[in-house]
């Protein structure tokens, strides 16, 4: 935002960067909840099985990242060529130019932690018993 914002041509245009990017993380997180319903709905998951994934997941995600975060920025404060090496995209783009350390440290919380610690949860959930419907649940 720092980089693109001043770049704009007018100060009409600067609010653009921040709203189209909350506008994508508003469709990424419909996309990834729709998702997540579905297949809670498939695996025939209750809500308070469903709860507990979503907290697992998101809880596990935000630590291992965030210790992720934290030990790579040590390692760019030590060792400040980490942070210039990259492979470029050759878009014009300022930050879509090139993958970076930055570009991996994202994907691999978001793709690695955050879909891993999914598949494990919903693992450790059917370990734990298969999960009742609610319609289940009333009759008992």
């Amino acid at each position: 935002m720092f980089v693109l914002t001043p770049q704009l041509p007018n100060l009409l245009y600067a609010p653009l960067p921040g709203l189209f990017f909350g506008i994508g993380t508003t469709i990424m997180q419909i996309i990834f909840g729709a998702i997540f319903a579905n297949l809670v709905k498939f695996k025939n998951i209750d809500e308070k099985h469903a709860l507990a994934i979503g907290r697992k997941t998101s809880g596990r995600t935000l630590y291992y990242g965030g210790m992720l975060f934290a030990i790579i920025g040590l390692l760019i404060i030590l060792f400040p060529v980490i942070d210039k090496i990259a492979i470029s995209t050759g878009n014009p783009i300022p930050n879509l130019d090139s993958i970076g350390i930055a570009t991996l440290l994202v994907f691999g919380t978001v793709g690695v932690f955050g879909i891993g610690n999914l598949i494990y949860s919903f693992i450790e959930i059917s370990k734990v018993g298969k999960p009742t419907g609610k319609s289940e649940q009333r009759n008992k």
